[in-house]
C-alpha cells in the first residue's frame, strides 16, 4: 500500500474520529494533518512503490523494534466497503489531489475544493468525511497512517477485496492495516518489518487478518495490482478513487 506524506494542517480525514487502540472507544483523536510503509506475510502492506511485497524483510535486524509504540495505534470507525459509488468524476478525483495532496497544495486550495457543494459527496468518499461533518458509512479512499494524518495511504485493501468479491474481509483488513502502521509510524525503513511483527503480536493481535482472506488476496495479487495498485501513491490513489468513488465497473 503506497503512502503520501502531507502537510496541510487543516486536512481532516477519517482519522478525525479514530480511537486509540489502547483506550476506550470514547477516546477520540483530533486530526490535523495526515510514515513509512510496511511488509507483512499478507503481502499487502508495502513501501512507497505501492506494489505488493513478497513478505521478505529488508532489515537485517530481526529483534524487537524500539520504535514500536502501542499507544500510537489507532482504530478508525467501523464501516463497510462499497465499490462504484458513482459520486466522483475524473475531474473531481484529480481536483482533490491537486487541491489537497499535491506538493503545491495549500490550506486555502483544499478548503476551496471542500466548499464547492458539487464536491461534497466526492469528498466524503475520498476522505470519509462530508463538509457538514457527517461520516461516510463506507471506507474511504485515504486511510490514516497515524492519529495526526501526517501520512495517508491509498486504500488498496478495500479496493482489492471488493474486486475479488471478498467483502467479508474488508473490515478486518482495514483495522489491521491502520493499527500496525500507526503503531509503527515513527519507524525508519530498517525497523519497520520488525515493528509490524511486534504490533501484530501485541496491540493489533485482535485484528490480524484471517488466513483465508490473506490467501485469497495473495492468489489474486496480479489482478488486484492492475486495478487497485500502482508504482507510486499518485497511481494507486487514482485507481482506488476511480474504483470506490467512480461509476460501477462493467460486470460489477
Amino acid at each position: 500500500m503506497s503512502k503520501k506524506v502531507i502537510g496541510l494542517v487543516s486536512f481532516v480525514g477519517i482519522a478525525g474520529m479514530a480511537a486509540f487502540m489502547g483506550c476506550s472507544a470514547a477516546t477520540t483523536v483530533t486530526a490535523t494533518d495526515a510514515g513509512p510503509a510496511a511488509t507483512t506475510d499478507s503481502g499487502k502492506l508495502v513501501g512507497d512503490s505501492g506494489k505488493t511485497d513478497s513478505g521478505s524483510s529488508s532489515s537485517a535486524d530481526t529483534g524487537p523494534a524500539t520504535c514500536y509504540d502501542e499507544k500510537g495505534a489507532i482504530k478508525i470507525p467501523a464501516a463497510t466497503g462499497k465499490a462504484g459509488q458513482n459520486v466522483c468524476n475524473t475531474a473531481q478525483i484529480t481536483g482533490f489531489y491537486t487541491a489537497c495532496l499535491d506538493a503545491k497544495a495549500t490550506v486555502a486550495t483544499c478548503e476551496a475544493y471542500s466548499k464547492v457543494p458539487a464536491n461534497a459527496a466526492c469528498l466524503g468518499c475520498i476522505e470519509g468525511y462530508f463538509p457538514d461533518g457527517g461520516i461516510s458509512p463506507h471506507y474511504p479512499v485515504l486511510l490514516p497512517g497515524d492519529a495526526e494524518e501526517e501520512t495517508v495511504y491509498a486504500n488498496d485493501v478495500t479496493c482489492g477485496y471488493l474486486l475479488i468479491k471478498k467483502p467479508e474481509c474488508v473490515q478486518r483488513a482495514v483495522d489491521s492495516f491502520v493499527c500496525v502502521v500507526s503503531a509503527c509510524s515513527t519507524c525508519g525503513d530498517a525497523d519497520f518489518d520488525a515493528c509490524i511483527e511486534e504490533a501484530e503480536k501485541g496491540i493489533c493481535k485482535d485484528v490480524v487478518e484471517t488466513k483465508a482472506c490473506v490467501d485469497a488476496y495473495a492468489a489474486a495479487e496480479t489482478q488486484i495490482d492492475a486495478v487497485c495498485g500502482g508504482a507510486d501513491f499518485d497511481t494507486a490513489y487514482n485507481k482506488v478513487a476511480a474504483f470506490l468513488c467512480g461509476p460501477p465497473r462493467d460486470g460489477g
